[in-house]
């Protein structure tokens, strides 16, 4: 059974025939390291992680297939407006990972430049969708003022409203495991789109809401699924 990020993203590359991975917000590249992908690229304006951490991790791998994977991975020390901006990818990508900055215009903006570079059958894959409680879901600034303490997932799940709101051309929902998962594909024109049960006028409205709106109405906001339902229907 799928339950963490890095067996989804690896299910999806698998099942794909993925060649090309992307991750944004990589942090100590415990995900990242991982994946057995022939290309990825790993984006975060601050790595956790040096030269030398990078070798350990490579000797680590048990099999040459995670071994060539993590050679051959490319390293971008920028935010991701950046790489998008200044580093525009030569191939789309198979699956993207977003775990960057958690507030509803980063995640956005990571969702839509990522979309942008996927391929048909790709999928995108947000993190931290799922926020259990209000502490959660306070700001960057708030959580910095707050010394770090205490979980993060910002707003995230503004991102997820989003896409579900404003792009009939995807599908798009959470599974409800390791902290929300949110999975987002192209949807074929040929199925029946899945009507959504709010009527947001745009983008300002989303970014408005509270989080007193999202905890009445978290299910059928986020289409969250729980992970045992979404592991029978792959």
């Amino acid at each position: 059974m799928l339950t963490k990020r890095h067996d989804f993203i690896q299910y999806f590359i698998n099942k794909n025939a993925g060649k090309n991975y992307l991750e944004i917000g990589v942090d100590q590249g415990n995900v990242f390291f991982s994946i057995q992908v022939k290309n990825k690229i790993a984006v975060d304006p601050e790595f956790k992680f040096d030269n030398f951490k990078k070798l350990t991790r490579y000797i680590a791998k048990p099999n040459r297939p995670a071994l060539l994977s993590n050679l051959n991975a490319k390293y971008f020390e920028i935010t991701s407006d950046s790489f998008f901006e200044n580093h525009k990818p030569t191939e789309k990508f198979d699956v993207c990972f977003i775990d960057g900055m958690h507030e509803f215009d980063y995640s956005t903006r990571d969702a839509v430049n990522c979309l942008n570079h996927l391929t048909d059958n790709g999928v995108i894959i947000l993190h931290d969708c799922n926020p259990l409680n209000k502490e959660e879901e306070i700001s960057f600034d708030d959580w910095k003022k707050r010394g770090f303490t205490g979980g993060w997932k910002g707003d995230v799940w503004k991102t997820i409203v989003y896409l579900k709101a404003f792009r009939k051309d995807l599908n798009v929902c959470v599974v409800d495991t390791d902290q929300g998962l949110g999975i987002v594909t192209k949807r074929n024109p040929n199925t029946p789109e899945k009507p959504y049960p709010f009527n947001f006028k745009d983008e300002a409205e989303i970014r408005n809401l509270d989080y007193a709106f999202f905890e009445q109405n978290r299910v059928a906001l986020l289409d969250l699924v729980d992970v045992a339902t979404y592991n029978k229907n792959l």
